[in-house]
């Protein structure tokens, strides 16, 4: 079955809690922004107050781990998931939000500093790589010197002072922990109904290496500088559901040399993976990935029926052994390439992996096999649309049908349409040019004109 965005997207937001879909057998732990961290939390009334709470408790398999709907957790450390462990919601309500973002700092203390227009707030948390303003109706712009900064756990930053010039233009003192703001209209927590600083932390990841069988379901993880959900060495069996992520990435990496950050990704680690059913949005990598430089096989895979929006790149994957059994079918990825991470005016947009769908099936050594691209809508991608680099007789192996792309000339932001060949990009500026060039990975590509 079919839906328009809208309708997807509303299903998403109103599907029920997790045990309508996930049996529990072990022990349920809550967690609500109304409990204590001094309860026991095997109780929705002694829920926990907050994520920390987990990392103070054994967990063991068929355990599951409840935020309660209508709670937003501001968190400074990564949630840690452990092996048969269910992650989910309970309660009435929006989903439970999960956030980076120490604060809504249009509810903190801004001072004027001696620069003009320029104005300061405490910030004494992890690398700002990102503002959003009134809930995603204006985005800041990263400014930075030229001095790099390394510190623990593989992460940079830049040091020193900048000129801010414009509004939304900003930058983060790390060592000083201060954030300076430029805005010519005066007190920004009087500007702005909400003002979310997106810290470079990681929202939820592995606890340890070879993490298998463990449900994500039903939170809403936004406003984060780091991954939403980053799974690394998963063993198997990893599942993410109904959730919706948002607002997240643009940490930096290797030496600041490229900005990251993906909604969810799997790190060598790709047996029975199953993202079906979320709304992602406003990525600046990367929304859905597996990907790692092991050789270490892939198989059975599902990336379903999800709603991708505003991502930098919607699909990526790469590795350089064999995949097997990969269905990415039924979705519907809008505005590819037209959000915050791909404005020109910020630091260090990602230029190199847009695309609805982008995987170097050509770094692959051994067997390419049941792999399927169908049922997907493509709407209005601004960018690449297939960044496939491909070898001769690998996409005969590849089931391609279904798929609608629809294509807005006004929203370009570059002629080149579709890369199938390593390095060797195709342009197109009239229906014939795309047609065809789209047509050397899916001939059946069903293709509309918008506005």
């Amino acid at each position: 079955m079919k839906f328009t965005a809208d309708e997807l997207r509303n299903n998403i937001l109103s599907t029920g809690n997790t045990e309508n879909y996930y049996k529990i057998k072990g022990k349920r732990y809550y967690i609500s922004q109304n409990g204590s961290d001094n309860n026991d939390g095997l109780s929705p009334e002694s829920a926990f107050a907050t994520p920390d709470a987990i990392a103070n408790i054994t967990l063991t398999s068929g355990d599951a781990v409840l935020f309660e709907r209508g709670s937003y957790f501001r968190i400074t450390n990564s949630i840690c998931m452990e092996s048969g462990v269910t992650y989910g919601s309970y309660g009435e309500g929006q989903k439970p939000v999960i956030s980076t973002s120490p604060a809504d700092y249009a509810r903190q203390t801004w001072s004027q500093t001696d620069k003009e227009n320029v104005w300061q707030a405490s910030f004494n948390y992890m690398p700002a790589v990102g503002i959003v303003f009134n809930h995603g109706k204006e985005f800041g712009t990263l400014r930075h010197s030229d001095t790099v900064i390394t510190v623990p756990k593989r992460r940079w930053y830049y040091e020193g002072d900048v000129t801010l010039k414009e509004n939304g233009e900003f930058r983060h003192d790390y060592n000083g922990g201060i954030i300076y703001l430029y805005c010519d209209k005066g007190n920004p927590s009087a500007i702005y109904d909400s003002i979310e600083i997106l810290s470079d932390l990681t929202a939820i990841t592995a606890k340890y290496k070879e993490l298998e069988n463990v449900v994500v379901d039903n939170l809403c993880v936004k406003y984060c500088g780091g991954f939403a959900i980053s799974i690394g060495y998963s063993k198997e069996n990893i599942t993410i559901t109904n959730c919706e992520l948002g607002y997240l990435g643009g940490r930096f990496f290797s030496n600041c040399r490229v900005r990251y950050g993906n909604a969810i990704e799997f790190w060598e680690g790709y047996h029975n993976l199953t993202v079906k059913n979320n709304w992602i949005y406003h990525t600046y990598d990367s929304a859905i990935t597996w990907q790692g430089r092991a050789g270490i096989p892939v198989d059975n895979v599902v990336f379903n029926q999800n709603l991708l929006e505003y991502n930098h790149c919607d699909i990526e994957f790469f590795e350089y052994e064999s995949l097997k059994n990969f269905e990415m079918n039924n979705n519907i990825m809008r505005f590819t390439s037209s959000g915050w991470g791909d404005r020109s005016v910020d630091c260090a947009p990602r230029d190199d992996i847009e695309g609805c769908v982008r995987g170097v099936f050509s770094r692959l050594k051994g067997t390419l096999e049941n792999v399927s691209f169908c049922g997907n809508v493509m709407y209005s991608p601004a960018k690449r649309i297939i960044n496939c680099p491909l070898n001769e007789g690998q996409l005969e192996k590849i089931k391609c049908e279904n798929n609608t792309l629809y294509f807005s000339p006004s929203h370009r932001l570059s002629d080149e349409v579709i890369l199938v060949e390593l390095d060797k990009p195709i342009s197109s500026s009239n229906h014939e040019e795309l047609e065809k060039a789209v047509s050397l990975f899916d001939d059946s590509m069903d293709i509309k004109y918008i506005d």
